[in-house]
């Protein structure tokens, strides 16, 4: 990057501020560029902080599709950015994958689990007894506490000026907010989740962005305190589970447990979807005399709206001259925030 630069991110979820963490380390062996970032929360709410945010793999190997072999790239970031710089927020856990031998899915999920450690092996002391009645793989993976994680990247990305305002158009090289103030950039980086399609003019080809649409999901949020003592695996350490495509994942600084999401397609409505309950339930059945879930009643229900790009690929790069974008990066967000972040700083 050229000195001086001025360098403006719009948004303030998990995409904009890796991006300013990725820029602001990747500049200081330079004169550093002056980076600002504008959000209204109010208004554009991200979804980073209305999500189970874990971060696994589920066995996806190079080789088999275009976005596999991007989410393989995608882990492979995640765990060195992990490795060098422990973020807060970020707790290293096995991911397990449940299933019923007769489910209408087993078929597929052992051809996805080939290879990886199923029922009747040591798997772990919590996770050993789910493996007694079901079908269970293994991977690597991570839980994150979104409001730890993002308060550490804002920290580490030290903004020059922070802007809670929205904007209402871009020109080749201001942004102009609601307030009438023109803020100047050498380069702009829009990072603005569903909202994004508010920008689409300033796209050069927006046919990707034109095919990428908003999902509502909606999840149960229980305290640990709820469930049942001698059932409670170890209070220190984070746990995701997926059963039968139902998440359950453990943030250990929260002591929260968390069930679910479901997805509602072209829908940007933060109405709770009722249809977690059915998900609730499932996991009750599955998980009988092993781990008691709470009565539904028990928990928060949190709605967030991702986005899901066109034919679920994510997107990053320019598409204006001096104005680059990440979108689209739906469920793998968290995973896919930092491979996203480190291209886009190679290309400046």
């Amino acid at each position: 990057m050229a000195n001086e630069h001025t360098l403006v991110i719009i948004g303030n979820g998990v995409a904009a501020n890796v991006l300013g963490f990725y820029l602001r380390r990747d500049a200081a062996t330079q004169t550093e560029p002056k980076i600002i970032q504008i959000s209204h929360d109010a208004v554009y709410r991200p979804c980073s902080q209305l999500t189970t945010s874990h971060i696994c793999l589920r066995n996806t190997r190079k080789s088999v599709s275009l976005l596999g072999d991007l989410l393989v790239d995608a882990f492979g970031e995640f765990c060195a950015f992990y490795e060098r710089h422990a973020p807060a927020g970020v707790y290293a856990c096995d991911h397990f994958h449940l299933w019923c031998r007769h489910s209408d899915r087993a078929a597929g999920l052992f051809r996805r689990y080939e290879g990886v450690t199923f029922s009747g092996d040591k798997i772990d002391s919590f996770a050993d007894r789910f493996a007694r009645q079901y079908e269970m793989a293994k991977n690597p993976a991570f839980v994150v506490d979104p409001g730890r994680y993002l308060s550490f990247l804002v920290h580490h990305s030290r903004y020059d000026s922070v802007i809670n305002e929205a904007v209402v158009a871009v020109k080749k090289d201001t942004v102009r907010l609601v307030s009438g103030r023109e803020v100047f950039f050498d380069r702009l980086f829009l990072c603005t989740g569903q909202f994004t399609h508010a920008f689409s003019e300033t796209f050069q080809d927006p046919h990707h962005l034109n095919h990428s649409k908003p999902v509502a999901g909606t999840y149960l949020e229980f305290d640990l305190s709820d469930f049942r003592r001698e059932e409670l695996c170890d209070a220190r350490r984070a746990f995701c589970l997926d059963v039968e495509e139902v998440n359950l994942v453990f943030r250990p600084e929260d002591q929260t447990v968390l069930l679910g999401a479901t997805s509602r397609n072209d829908s940007d409505s933060y109405d709770h979807d009722a249809q977690i309950l059915g998900m609730y339930d499932k996991v009750q059945t599955y998980l009988a005399g092993t781990l008691t879930l709470p009565p539904p009643d028990r928990a928060r229900r949190v709605t967030g709206v991702r986005h899901k790009g066109h034919r679920r690929m994510p997107f990053w790069g320019e598409v204006a001259p001096q104005v680059y974008a990440i979108y689209g990066l739906y469920k793998n967000a968290f995973m896919t925030a930092n491979l996203a972040a480190k291209e886009l700083v190679r290309r400046l």
